[in-house]
This record gives structure tokens, sequence and C-alpha cells, in this order.
């Protein structure tokens, strides 16, 4: 799933990545950190800053613990604003 998510995020069809991320949520498949990061970076490189942070927070709320890429990721995002 993290392959589908990425290719999405590159295209720009993050509406269509982020609708992945709830159905996985949904089902009961535990996305992990790079499927997290992967979109807090695609969401981050359309400017939607506010996007980015609030996935790094769902992420947590998930139980899935942001490592250093994560931040680094949103750090990075928010530098280049």
């Amino acid at each position: 799933m993290n392959l589908v998510v990425a290719a999405w995020g590159k295209r720009g069809e993050l509406a269509k990545a982020t609708e992945l991320l709830q159905t996985m949520r949904e089902d009961g498949a535990k996305p992990d950190t790079v499927t997290y990061t992967t979109l807090i970076d695609a969401w981050g490189k359309r400017g939607e800053l506010g996007k980015a942070t609030e996935l790094l927070w769902t992420m947590r709320e998930d139980g899935v613990k942001p490592d250093t890429v994560s931040y680094n990721t949103l750090i990075d995002t928010w530098g280049k604003r």
C-alpha cells in the first residue's frame, strides 16, 4: 500500500492517497510510519502545511510513533514556507 500512496502523492492525487489511508484505518490495516511520512511529505510539497501537520497528529493518535524522518519532513515543509 505504501507504493500506491507514494505514487498518488507524486502525481498530486492526494485526495486518493488520503482516502486510501482512511480506508486502511477503517479496515484495520494499520498504516505505518512510512505511509504517514509519505503523505506528510506530499501534502507539504503542495503547500498544505495544516494538512501535513494534522497527519502527524493523526499518526500519533493511531499509535504510530513518528521517527526522525517524520519530524524532519514536517520541519522541512514548514521551513520552505
